[in-house]
C-alpha cells in the first residue's frame, strides 16, 4: 500500500494532479488559488507543498530556521506543478483525450481494494495521511495516471502526428539533442546505506562520501584513467559501464542534466551534488554502432522529451492566481491543517 502511494506521489510531482477534489467541505477546503480559471482547493495546494517541504528538510524542521529562504523555493514548485496539472488537462481537452466511465469504475474498485488490503479504513487513512493525501486526492492521481498514460500514446502515434518521430526527424534530433556520458556516483543518505547489501561495508556518513568523490576527483583531474575508477568505484548500478549512458534533456535530475550538457566532449565535471549523491561526470563521442543498435530506445527517449516540451510550454502559457490570505497556506498553517471528514 505504502509503495504504491509513493509511486503515485512520486509521478504527480512531475505531472500534477488533474481533477478538482469535492469531497471536503467548501468551508474547510476552500479555493486558495486559480491556475488558467481551474480552481485549486487547500488539499490540493497542501499535498504538494508539504511534499516537496519533506523532499528538501527529511523531516528535520530544525532546516527551516537555518534555511528561511528555501520557503520561496518550495513555493515555486508548487506553482510549477500546479501549472502542469492544468495543462495535462487542457492537452488532453484539445486531443479529444479523456477517461471512460469504465476506466473511472475501476479506479474506485482499486481504492476499495486499496482499503481491504491494508486492513480497513482507519489504517487506510493512516497511510492516507503520512503522505498528505486523502482518498480524494488519491483517487485523483489514479485518474491522472490513466490520463496521462492515454494522452502520451495519442501524442507518441504515428497516426497524430503530434510527435514527429520518423527515422529522418530522429537522426537529426540525435546529433543536436542527445550526448553519451560516464559517471562516478557517490551515493548519500538513505541510498548510501542502501549500497550495504551490496557491498558489505559499513554505512558512510555524508562527509565520508564527499571524501571518497575527492578522492576520486583528484586522481581523475590529475590524469587517471577515468573508465577504470568508474569500474572501481560507481555505486550507479544501472549504468554499463562501457557504454555509459545516451541521454537527452530533462531525463536525469537537474543537477546532472546541467553539468553533463555543459561538457564538451573529453571533458570533466566538477563535483556535483543531487539528491542521490555526488557525482563526476565526463562526456565521450557517441558511437555510431551503439545509435544504431538502440536506435529504438533512442527513440522512445526522444518522443519523451517531447512530450515534457510540449507540456512544459502549456503550462508556461497559464497563470497562477493565489485567492488565499497569506497564513492560509503558510507551512505553519498547512502542517497543522486536516481534512474534513469525507462524505458520500
Amino acid at each position: 500500500m505504502k509503495n504504491i502511494i509513493y509511486k503515485l506521489f512520486a509521478a504527480a510531482l512531475v505531472i500534477a494532479m488533474l481533477l478538482p477534489l469535492a469531497s471536503c467541505s467548501d468551508e474547510n477546503n476552500p479555493t486558495v488559488a486559480k491556475v488558467g480559471g481551474r480552481a485549486v482547493k487547500l488539499d490540493e495546494y497542501r499535498y504538494f507543498y508539504l511534499n516537496y517541504k519533506r523532499d528538501a528538510d527529511g523531516g528535520d524542521e530544525g532546516y527551516w530556521i537555518e534555511n528561511p529562504s528555501d520557503i520561496p523555493k518550495i513555493e515555486t514548485l508548487v506553482e510549477s506543478a500546479l501549472k502542469n496539472n492544468r495543462a495535462l488537462e487542457k492537452l488532453a481537452k484539445k486531443y479529444g483525450v479523456s477517461l471512460s466511465a469504465e476506466e473511472k469504475e475501476a479506479i474506485d474498485a482499486d481504492i476499495e481494494s486499496l482499503i481491504l488490503e491494508q486492513g480497513g479504513e482507519a489504517a487506510f487513512e493512516a497511510q492516507l495521511k503520512e503522505n498528505y493525501l486523502t482518498k480524494d486526492v488519491l483517487r485523483t492521481l489514479l485518474i491522472r495516471s490513466i490520463l496521462e498514460s492515454k494522452l502520451r500514446q495519442m501524442m507518441y502515434s504515428e497516426m497524430s502526428n503530434i510527435i514527429d518521430s520518423t527515422d529522418a526527424t530522429l537522426e537529426r534530433d540525435i546529433l543536436l539533442n542527445f550526448i553519451r556520458v560516464k559517471h562516478v556516483l557517490i551515493k548519500t543518505g538513505a541510498l548510501a546505506a542502501e549500497m550495504v547489501k551490496y557491498t558489505g561495508e559499513p554505512v558512510r556518513t555524508d562527509e565520508e562520501s564527499y571524501d571518497l568523490i575527492q578522492k576520486i576527483y583528484d586522481d581523475a583531474a590529475a590524469g587517471g584513467d577515468f573508465d577504470a575508477l568508474v569500474k572501481e568505484y560507481n555505486e550507479d548500478t544501472a549504468m554499463n559501464p562501457d557504454d555509459g549512458y545516451y541521454i537527452t534533456h530533462d531525463e536525469f535530475l537537474e543537477a546532472f542534466d546541467e553539468a553533463a550538457f555543459a561538457l564538451a566532449e573529453g571533458e570533466l565535471s566538477v563535483i556535483i551534488k543531487s539528491a542521490n549523491g555526488y557525482h563526476i561526470i565526463k562526456r565521450y563521442p557517441m558511437e555510431e554502432e551503439y545509435i544504431n543498435d538502440y536506435f529504438d530506445e533512442l527513440r522512445e527517449k526522444y518522443k519523451a522529451r517531447r512530450y515534457h516540451e510540449i507540456l512544459t510550454e502549456a503550462a508556461a502559457e497559464l497563470k497562477l492566481d493565489i485567492k488565499a490570505e497569506p497564513q492560509t497556506i503558510s507551512m505553519e498553517s498547512l502542517l497543522i491543517w486536516q481534512p474534513a471528514p469525507e462524505t458520500d
